[in-house]
């Protein structure tokens, strides 16, 4: 989508256009008309499909009250809303009860942060399902974090497996420095045994010379250098 002179590339839902798999999958040129209706305003499209390819126009329509609407909700915002801030809005859907929902988590923000939420993927299952593992204190800047890291829940999960049960930054650095459950998993075959102790790495169990012994030292030389802590 070009609007005045920017691109934007954007994916939405099939769910949100009101348009039939027949007009988008017909053999010959079908002309469409079809709407997206956001709170910031509605955009609507103009042109045609065939085979699955579609080309045309569309035009933003905004919504005027929409500010007053994140006014009664205690959102503030900086700039003013004019139409190409609205549109932006639009696109990300940054909608009256999506803010409500997050509101309702404990999530009073600017709408700044609730356009870093929808940019990033910060929805309410997200927090409540880090919230089931533990994380029930997470401000809104480390929400993004994990986010933008790829901590996820499954992510936590997997590592609570193998015994850690880490803080919040910890778990942003392990995705940082590539700190995966099958690299810790590579460490525990290399005689690094976990001692479940928070974040840190596992420590060597000790016993017997043992040929791979060098080896060994390299991957906690390499655990190191990812800034990850071991014990002494």
């Amino acid at each position: 989508m070009v609007r005045n002179h920017s691109d934007w590339g954007h994916s939405f839902p099939r769910s949100d256009f009101a348009i039939s798999d027949a007009d988008i999958n017909s053999t010959a040129e079908k002309p469409v008309q079809f709407s997206l209706k956001r709170d910031a305003g509605t955009i609507d499209f103009t042109g045609t499909f065939e085979n699955g390819e579609g080309v045309g126009r569309f035009k933003f329509t905004p919504n005027p009250s929409y500010p007053e609407t994140l006014r009664s909700m205690g959102v503030a915002f900086d700039s003013t809303l004019d139409d190409e801030r609205l549109f932006s809005l639009a696109m990300h859907d940054i909608s009256a009860a999506f803010i409500r929902d997050m509101q309702a988590l404990g999530y009073r923000e600017n709408l700044e942060s609730y356009v870093r939420f929808r940019i990033h993927g910060v929805t309410t299952d997200f927090v409540r399902e880090l919230r089931s593992l533990g994380y029930d204190k997470l401000s809104a800047q480390e929400l993004v974090r994990f986010r933008i890291h790829g901590v996820s829940p499954q992510f936590i999960r997997d590592m609570k497996a193998l015994g850690y049960s880490a803080t919040s930054e910890e778990l942003v650095r392990f995705r940082i420095h590539g700190v995966s459950p099958a690299f810790v998993r590579e460490l525990a075959e290399a005689g690094f045994h976990s001692r479940a102790r928070g974040g840190r790495l596992p420590r060597h169990t000790g016993g017997e010379a043992d040929p791979d012994a060098h080896s060994r030292h390299r991957r906690l030389d390499t655990a190191r250098e990812k800034g990850l802590k071991t014990e002494d």
